[in-house]
C-alpha cells in the first residue's frame, strides 16, 4: 500500500519526513490528499457507472463501505447513493 513509509523506504527516507514534506510542498496532509483523489475517482464512477456503490468502494481502495461512506460524506456533504441520485437528477434537468 502507498504509504509515507513506503515512500520513505524506497527513498531511503524516514516516513515522517516524508510526511512533514508533503504538507509543506502541497499545504494539506498525505493521507488527506490520498483520501480527496480516492472521493474523486469514486465520484467519476458513480456519475459514470452503473456499478454498485459496494463494487465502487472496493475499487477506490476502501476496505470497509461504512468507511467509504463516512470520508464520501465527510467531503462532498452526502452519501455516495445520494450523490448520483442528485448527479443524475441535474442530468435529466439538463435535457429539459
Amino acid at each position: 500500500m502507498l504509504s509515507p513509509e513506503y515512500i520513505g523506504e524506497k527513498l531511503s527516507m524516514n516516513g515522517s519526513y516524508i510526511r512533514q514534506f508533503f504538507k509543506e510542498q502541497n499545504g494539506i496532509m498525505f493521507w488527506d490528499y490520498i483520501n480527496m483523489k480516492r472521493i474523486d475517482l469514486a465520484k467519476k464512477r458513480l456519475m459514470h457507472t452503473n456499478l454498485s456503490i459496494a463494487k465502487i468502494h472496493v475499487s477506490c481502495g476502501y476496505s470497509s463501505i461504512s468507511t467509504f461512506t463516512r470520508a464520501f460524506k465527510k467531503l462532498v456533504g452526502m452519501t455516495p447513493g445520494r450523490y448520483r441520485d442528485w448527479v443524475r437528477l441535474q442530468e435529466n434537468y439538463k435535457e429539459l
